[in-house]
């Protein structure tokens, strides 16, 4: 049985996707995977991007949290 050779492709962004090898980007379909070998992904990739992703988006994301959290609890307590 021969063993599948990992892709040098990774989905990014909005269903971009890297070729690695030739260092270009081109679009993938929505739900499509790709797979790249554990060796070939950079540390930046590792790495959450805060410089990216500004405090505002953060105190965003933690208030729709807290908003699901307050509306499952307001429809359990009228149950």
């Amino acid at each position: 049985m021969t063993e599948n050779p990992k892709i040098p492709l990774v989905l990014g962004d909005f269903g971009i996707a890297t070729d690695w090898e030739k260092n270009t980007d081109h679009p993938t379909e929505i739900g499509s995977l790709s797979s790249i070998a554990p060796e070939r992904i950079r540390e930046s990739d590792q790495k959450f991007d805060f410089e990216k992703h500004s405090k505002g988006d953060m105190y965003s994301l933690g208030l729709c949290f807290i908003g699901s959290y307050l509306t499952i609890l307001f429809i359990f307590k009228i149950l």
